[in-house]
């Protein structure tokens, strides 16, 4: 039984980040013109990049 839940918990998790991946993917498309920044640890790296 507690097997059971165990895997219904599992199941339940990667369906959500499945649904969270997949809903993300759809989002590429729509903003052409955004610059994404990826890994800014610290204010001083998001305002050297937003000049």
């Amino acid at each position: 039984m507690k097997r059971k839940i165990f895997w219904a918990i599992v199941l339940a998790a990667f369906a959500g980040i499945s649904w969270q991946a997949l809903r993300a993917l759809g989002e590429i498309d729509k903003h052409p013109g955004k610059v994404w920044l990826h890994r800014c640890n610290s204010l001083e790296k998001l305002q050297e990049k937003h000049a």
